[in-house]
């Protein structure tokens, strides 16, 4: 198991991070309240391709913000 402190500092590192394309953190019993990081990150991060989140405790309405980040940075 990842401690909710360490997935908040991966999700952190991503903002800036240009080398990462796809970030895969499937499973790993992430909450809202660490997933709510990854709105920002999305709307900082130009370089992830792909960001897989399934199997977590995410709710509907974190998921809906979490695409909407997405909107921001297509090309």
């Amino acid at each position: 198991n990842i401690s909710h402190e360490k997935m908040i500092r991966l999700i952190q590192a991503m903002k800036n991070n240009t080398n990462v394309k796809i970030l895969c953190m499937a499973n790993i019993d992430m909450p809202d309240s660490v997933a709510i990081n990854i709105i920002e990150m999305l709307e900082e991060n130009k370089s992830l391709c792909t960001l897989n989140i399934e199997s977590n405790l995410l709710t509907g309405l974190v998921i809906a913000e979490i695409v909407r980040a997405t909107l921001k940075n297509q090309t």
